[in-house]
C-alpha cells in the first residue's frame, strides 16, 4: 500500500543538480554535438556517469561529473539538458523541481554566463509546457572560486529572479573552503533580495552548518552532520531551517556511514524541518520514488509522514505563495482520489 502511495503521489524535488542528472541517452546526444567520443557499450557509459553503491568517498563520487560538465559547453546542450531533466522528473510525477547548477563552470568568451542561464531557463520552460513540471532555477557559486568571480552571479540572479531563477547556492569543497570566506557574497545577496541555500554538513562537521546559518541561510543542502550537535538540532528545529536530505547520495558520499548512522528519524523526532530530494539522479541512480522507498524500507514510513515530508518541501521551497498553494492543492486532490479508491 505504501509503495502504491509513493508511486502515485505528486512529488517535489528541492535539491537536484543538472549536471548530475542527465540520462546516458541524452549524454550521447550532447557528446556527439561537441565532439566527445564515448564507449559503444551502454554499460561502460553508465559506469562513467553513475557512482557505485559502495562508493569510497565524495572524491570518487565527484569524478562522475567530469563527462557531463564537458558536454555542457554550448547553449543548445544546456537547453537539451534542462528539457531532458524535466522529462525525467515528469515520468515519476514530479510537479515542482528546483534545479541547481554552476553557470560559471561553463561560461567562456563564446558562451557568456547570461546565455548559459537563459538556455537552461528556456529548456525548463519548454519542459513545463510539455510535461507540466513547474520549476525554480538555483545558481551555484563555487567555494573554490574567488569572490570576484562568484559576485558575477549576483546581477545574473537579480536579472532572472522571478523569471526562472529563485535562489543562489554555495557548493564545492566544503572542508577546503569554509563558507565564511564568502560572507560578502551573501551579504550582497541579502541586500538585493536574492534568497539562498548553502551546501553544508555533508563533507564537514556541524561547524560548517553553523557557519552557513551565520551567513543567513534558511535552507541547508544535506546537513547530515547536524546529528553530532544536539544544540544545533534544537536551534534548527526552533528556527524552521529547511534541511535538503538526499539519502542515497548521502550514503554514497559517506556523509553517513550506513543506514543505522543516517539521521532521518532523529531529525524528525527532534522536530526539524526535513525534505527528501535526489541530489543527482544519474550519478546516484536514483529518483524521488527510490528515495522514499529506501526510507520506507528502513524506517517504516506512514502515509501521514510522507504527506508531511512533501508538504514541508512545498513550504520551504523558493516558490512564490501562489505556486505553493498550487502544490498543496495538487496533493489535496491526489489524497482525495487515493482515499476514495481505498474506500
Amino acid at each position: 500500500m505504501i509503495q502504491q502511495f509513493i508511486d502515485r503521489m505528486p512529488k517535489i524535488d528541492l535539491h537536484c543538480h543538472l549536471d548530475g542528472s542527465l540520462s546516458p541517452a541524452t549524454i550521447r546526444v550532447l557528446a556527439e554535438r561537441v565532439g566527445i567520443d564515448l564507449p559503444d557499450d551502454p554499460k561502460d557509459l553508465t559506469a562513467m556517469l553513475t557512482a557505485p553503491e559502495d562508493c569510497s568517498s565524495l572524491v570518487e563520487y565527484l569524478t562522475r561529473f567530469e563527462l557531463p560538465v564537458a558536454c555542457l559547453q554550448t547553449a543548445e546542450n544546456f537547453y537539451t539538458a534542462a528539457l531532458d531533466l524535466a522529462s525525467d522528473a515528469a515520468s515519476e510525477n514530479v510537479i515542482y523541481i528546483e534545479v541547481r547548477f554552476a553557470p560559471l563552470l561553463s561560461a567562456h568568451e563564446r558562451l557568456p554566463a547570461d546565455v548559459v542561464v537563459r538556455s537552461v531557463i528556456e529548456g525548463l520552460e519548454e519542459g513545463k509546457r510539455r510535461f507540466g513540471v513547474k520549476y525554480g532555477l538555483i545558481l551555484c557559486a563555487m567555494r573554490h572560486h574567488p569572490h570576484e568571480m562568484n559576485e558575477q552571479l549576483l546581477p545574473l540572479a537579480e536579472k532572472y529572479l522571478g523569471s526562472g531563477v529563485v535562489a543562489l547556492d554555495l557548493a564545492g569543497d566544503e572542508k577546503g573552503y569554509p563558507a565564511c570566506k564568502h560572507h560578502q557574497l551573501f551579504a550582497d545577496a541579502l541586500k538585493r533580495g536574492i534568497p539562498y541555500t548553502i551546501h553544508a554538513g555533508e563533507a564537514d562537521g556541524p561547524g560548517s552548518i553553523w557557519s552557513a546559518l551565520d551567513l543567513g541561510a534558511r535552507r541547508i543542502g544535506h546537513g547530515i552532520s547536524a546529528k553530532d550537535d544536539p544544540e544545533l538540532m534544537k536551534h534548527c528545529a526552533a528556527k524552521g531551517i529547511g534541511f535538503e536530505l538526499c539519502p542515497v547520495s548521502n550514503l554514497q558520499t559517506k556523509a553517513a556511514r550506513d543506514w543505522d548512522d543516517y539521521p532521518f528519524r532523529l531529525f524528525l523526532d527532534e522536530g526539524m524541518t526535513v525534505t527528501v530530494n535526489t541530489d543527482n539522479r544519474t550519478v546516484s541512480n536514483t529518483n524521488l520514488t527510490r528515495e522514499f522507498t529506501e526510507l520506507d524500507a528502513r524506517y517504516g514510513l506512514t502515509t501521514a509522514e510522507i504527506e508531511r515530508l512533501v508538504r514541508t518541501s512545498a513550504a520551504v521551497s523558493f516558490a512564490d505563495d501562489q505556486l505553493k498553494q498550487e502544490l498543496n492543492k495538487a496533493f489535496d486532490m491526489f489524497l482525495a482520489e487515493y482515499q476514495s479508491a481505498e474506500n
